[in-house]
């Protein structure tokens, strides 16, 4: 049996960014090796971005992609109280 770690109750947020659209996958860690998606939206328009973050489960971590329009979409996350991770 694999064993979860008390870490393991935060939540995973992947994004990627682009100037006209957005993707992003809420994930929560099964164990050390695996993560098991809880939603998924793909290609959603960029000017959607504010209202998903709203929705979005706290407390979470988002990861995503430095590019173009990171910066701003950094502040918004920020501005949602929301922790976040640009690589």
């Amino acid at each position: 049996m694999k064993e979860k770690s008390q870490a393991c109750e935060e939540k995973i947020i992947g994004v990627d960014l682009h100037p006209d659209s957005f993707s992003f996958a809420v994930t929560v860690p099964e164990d050390r090796d695996s993560l098991r998606v809880l939603q998924q939206i793909t290609k959603a328009p960029t000017s959607d971005w504010k209202k998903q973050l709203s929705k979005l489960p706290k407390p979470a971590v988002i990861v995503c992609e430095a590019s173009g329009n990171s910066f701003e979409s950094s502040f918004a996350v920020f501005h949602n109280s929301l922790r976040s991770t640009f690589t």
